[in-house]
């Protein structure tokens, strides 16, 4: 008889021998609530020890099952990759035929720098079943600033193009627009202290209906030819993909937290901003990217 599990998460790793630890002590501390969780980590391009690392768990924890990923290396875009890498993943799901009431999309950087508090994960996988009618996920907030803007989708209150945003090289055009369209707009979510209902959020961690998470696509097949080199956020295609098929939402949680990345803080001075630039300029420099 084939395992059914409570949740599947779907990870993708690289360079995360500081944080992917606090990933597996919250898997076993859900399972010590009777919680049956798995961990697929998709690894590729790690130049520290983080495979051997995820290896080390696997081999001690059947739940944890580490897959190589090194076909999405043919991807240069960061972006692309990504979403090759978690469409492999959703595929695996697929083909293995593993079961679960869950899919959970969890970023392993320092995102999860701090502890995962269980309860309050409790509470959400509760709420998304309670309101499975209205609701095909659930993301997390972060503190101290809400930060993941690229994969926001907030019908008639953000709908920005944050890419286009971002890599807009010049310094004192891109504050200004950064704080008009991303800095201004992370300060308010932060401020809202309640649910909030989008089409699209991930936010670094992420839960889904198994059955609706799995008739969404990461690949957008319905592009048009004029389309395809267009580079869309992974997250913003599988979730928009999802609301366009079931007409449900994915809720931003105001009891489940992660950290704030430190590159995603906002940067409410040019003085700062410029400041980060440099600091990520000669870190760049110093690893070779």
């Amino acid at each position: 008889m084939l395992k059914k599990y409570d949740i599947i998460f779907l990870c993708l790793a690289k360079n995360v021998e500081g944080t992917i630890h606090n990933l597996f002590n919250f898997h076993k501390k859900i399972q010590q609530n009777n919680i049956s969780s798995l961990i697929l980590i998709g690894e590729n391009g790690s130049s520290d020890k983080s495979f051997s690392l995820i290896k080390n768990f696997a081999k001690i924890n059947s739940d944890i099952v580490v897959i190589k990923t090194d076909h999405i290396d043919i991807y240069k875009n960061r972006i692309e990759r990504l979403t090759h890498g978690r469409n492999y993943l959703k595929n695996y799901v697929i083909e293995k035929k593993l079961y679960s009431t869950y899919i959970s999309i969890v970023d392993v950087d320092d995102v999860i720098e701090s502890e995962l508090d269980v309860q309050a994960f409790k509470k959400i996988l509760k709420t998304l079943i309670d309101r499975k009618n209205e609701l095909f996920g659930i993301s997390a907030k972060s503190k101290p600033f809400y930060y993941d803007m690229l994969n926001l989708y907030i019908k008639d209150f953000y709908e920005k193009d944050v890419l286009k945003i971002q890599t807009d090289k010049s310094i004192f055009k891109s504050y200004f627009s950064r704080k008009k369209n991303i800095y201004n707009f992370q300060n308010k979510i932060t401020n809202i202290n309640k649910d909030i209902r989008a089409i699209s959020a991930h936010n670094g961690f992420c839960v889904y209906l198994y059955d609706d998470y799995l008739i969404g696509n990461y690949i957008n097949e319905q592009a048009t030819s004029n389309m395809k080199d267009q580079i869309i956020p992974e997250h913003i295609i599988i979730n928009q993909s999802i609301h366009k098929k079931t007409n449900k939402y994915m809720l931003i949680s105001k009891e489940f937290f992660v950290k704030t990345p430190a590159e995603h803080m906002p940067y409410f001075s040019l003085q700062a901003f410029i400041k980060n630039k440099i600091k990520y300029f000669f870190s760049n420099l110093l690893v070779g990217k």
